[in-house]
């Protein structure tokens, strides 16, 4: 027994709603870019989203880049950089939010054309927003009365969940190409993925380590007899996320914001192309602490009545990272007589199975293919799109995590090869996968106690014990030998049927009960 706490505060994830959205924008192509004669495929991607708190609700802003790639009219491979933007806001459902989260993703992309310059883009976007509350439960009815009282208080332990963003990292790299002019090496399209191989918090904050996937689309040569061909660079990478508080764990995603990739001569007949990289790291950090709740309340003097909330307190058991080496291909593409030239994945949404300890990621991946058609007597040179989908299926070791465990899931592709397999195409590359590991639970918490009535002569020599909040798993048994009280006259009072008084500590003797009157 202890005296009633005043307050009692713990910092309590909760599942927040999920959000659709659009960013929808109607650009057009400067002059001094090709016009567009045939969109072969929109690359769209999302930034960091910013935030702001206040009005009674929360704000998110972000920005959306869309990549085009497409035929000009002169039927080379062309490309296109265009910006949008998008924002969302969500109710604040209490006063105390002391942090707010969301995870956004692309839903779909779609375009309409309406001339050689002009496109529109529709962009849906899903966004799982979280909440992390700072829970208050106030005792002062308690307190203020003339009656006595006690409680019996119980220990969970939270995480206490922290945004971490750091957008303004710079790398650079380099590839020479040998025996090659400057001017005969045309940069088309460039882009990057991010794989976290290392993510860890020390004393001055999150240590992060990885790989950059590094891609330049570009073509080579003069006139007709330029070709296509794809450059794949990884560039290491490591660097500190400042933070002020001392972390318990972390899990980062890292992006790439902006990606400059430029030729020149290096004088000696042969050129290098330079990539200039800006990195955005986003993620969320926390510490692990146990918290004391009041549980159960004795009053001594009086008959009370008792009111409790449940909540969920959610805690960090770790993080998996893996890459993993994925391949597909396409039975319904006739490709004879075409050359791969470049192709984008899109890992869908994945399922995820627990069995034996094993981890299991499935789903689907999309891969948006360009092919080169060589020309052919009278017809000229041109490039295609197909689009096809394949399974992927990823298994981690989870082992170390408890049976009750919660994931959540980001899988990201990182690059890879296309090429052609008979009449079919073929795509061949890695996929980083990241699971968090969460556990819950349910806690129920008195949140306010008053006495039913004010004859005190009456009450003297009463003394009740007014209502106890079972945890999940407990049983009659366990409920009667906690309070020392019969067990029969426990199940009668609570109309708990006469059979589990045989067998006390079945687990079913009290599922689904919420509450049990003690005396």
């Amino acid at each position: 027994m202890e005296t009633i706490l005043d307050d009692l505060r713990a910092a309590v994830y909760q599942k927040g709603e999920t959000v659709f959205c659009e960013s929808v924008g109607e650009y057009t192509l400067p002059d001094y870019l090709p016009e567009i004669r045939k969109l072969l495929r929109i690359e769209t991607k999302l930034l960091p989203t910013g935030q702001f708190m206040g009005n009674g609700k929360a704000e998110f802003t972000g920005s959306t880049v869309h990549t085009l790639l497409y035929s000009d009219e002169n039927g080379k491979l062309s490309s296109a950089v265009l910006n949008g933007d998008y924002r969302f806001a969500v109710p604040l459902t209490a006063e105390n939010e002391i942090q707010i989260m969301a995870e956004s993703r692309i839903d779909r992309v779609s375009h309409r054309l309406s001339g050689p310059r002009r496109i529109g883009i529709r962009t849906a976007i899903v966004s799982d927003v979280r909440f992390v509350v700072d829970e208050c439960v106030s005792m002062a009815q308690a307190e203020n009365s003339d009656y006595s009282y006690e409680n019996l208080t119980g220990r969970c332990t939270v995480s206490d969940l922290y945004r971490i963003v750091c957008e303004d990292l710079h790398y650079s790299d380099s590839y020479r190409f040998d025996a090659a002019r400057a001017d005969a090496v045309r940069p088309i399209a460039s882009d990057a993925s991010v794989f976290m191989k290392d993510c860890r918090p020390q004393a001055d904050g999150v240590y992060c380590a990885g790989e950059i996937w590094v891609k330049l689309l570009y073509g080579i040569g003069e006139g007709e007899n330029e070709l296509t061909d794809v450059l794949w660079r990884k560039i290491p990478f490591d660097t500190v996320v400042p933070f002020e508080k001392a972390l318990d764990y972390a899990v980062i995603n890292g992006k790439c914001t902006a990606l400059d990739a430029s030729v020149s001569d290096d004088g000696l007949g042969s050129c290098e192309v330079l990539f200039d990289l800006q990195l955005a790291l986003e993620g969320e950090g926390g510490v692990n602490r146990e918290v004391s709740f009041v549980k159960d309340m004795y009053a001594h003097g009086a008959a009370c009545r008792a009111e409790a909330r449940e909540l969920s307190a959610f805690r960090f058991l770790g993080a998996l990272t893996q890459n993993f080496s994925v391949s597909g291909s396409s039975a319904e593409n006739p490709v004879a007589g075409a050359r791969a030239v470049d192709c984008a994945v899109t890992v869908l949404p994945l399922t995820l199975e627990r069995e034996d300890g094993k981890i299991r990621a499935i789903g689907e991946a999309k891969a948006e293919a360009i092919l080169l058609y060589p020309a052919f007597e009278a017809e000229s040179a041109r490039y295609e799109r197909a689009e096809f989908l394949f399974p992927i299926r990823m298994e981690l070791d989870g082992k170390q995590f408890s049976e009750n465990a919660q994931y959540r899931c980001h899988a990201e592709f990182l690059g890879g090869q296309l090429r052609i397999d008979g009449e079919n195409l073929r795509v061949d590359g890695e996929v980083a996968l990241t699971l968090s590991a969460l556990e819950e639970e349910k806690i129920s918490v008195l949140t306010a106690v008053e006495p039913i009535g004010t004859d005190t002569a009456a009450n003297e020599s009463r003394e009740c014990i007014i209502v106890a909040y079972p945890d999940s798993g407990e049983t009659l048994w366990s409920v009667a030998k906690r309070y020392q009280t019969d067990l029969a006259a426990l199940a009668t009072r609570n109309r708990i049927p006469e059979r589990f008084i045989g067998e006390p500590d079945a687990p079913s003797s009290i599922d689904g009960v919420t509450s049990i009157i003690i005396a």
